[in-house]
């Protein structure tokens, strides 16, 4: 190495329900910049689901993680075996008419619930994580080729919730 280490960490991830330790070095130095940044001003405007940016040369309007999400539907199917574990192991907690009673309940997991079921929802989620990550880095480093110095519209977090519905 060029450089002489600063430090050392651990990191542990989960993959496939396992837990997995990396050993992370920090050395001292400048990082490496892997695309070279534009040298224009680039004007940005986020919106709830798309992102429009414009230079003096380059213009555009994208969605954020327009990429097709092909394990939405694997997502749906093991919520509801869940909710199916769930309410057979415990059928005293549940009304007549399937909501659930008020106050404060014991539960019962199963190991099939916690252990496999609960396992996979959790990878699928990580896999889902790890794809809009991917997206938003790939958005970002064309923005940042177009220019590297940005101005972004203010925003309003509570003017964005009025709008969508959410605040009264």
């Amino acid at each position: 190495m060029l450089h002489p280490v600063k430090y050392c960490r651990l990191v542990r991830r989960k993959y496939e329900g396992k837990n997995l330790f990396y050993a992370q070095l920090v050395v001292e130095g400048i990082p490496y910049q892997k695309y070279a940044y534009g040298d224009k001003e680039v004007g940005v405007d986020i919106g709830p689901s798309t992102i429009a940016y414009v230079s003096d040369t380059d213009a555009s309007l994208e969605q954020f993680c327009q990429e097709p999400k092909p394990i939405e539907k694997q997502i749906r199917v093991l919520q509801r075996k869940m909710d199916r574990q769930r309410r057979a192991n415990n059928p005293d907690n549940y009304n007549p008419d399937g909501t659930a009673k008020e106050g404060r309940l014991k539960w019962k997991n199963c190991h099939r619930y916690l252990g496999t079921t609960k396992e996979k929802l959790c990878e699928l989620y990580r896999i889902q994580t790890a794809h809009r990550r991917t997206l938003q880095g790939r958005l970002s480093n064309k923005i940042l080729r177009v220019g590297k110095y940005i101005k972004l519209e203010s925003i309003m977090a509570g003017g964005a919730c009025a709008l969508m519905g959410v605040l009264k």
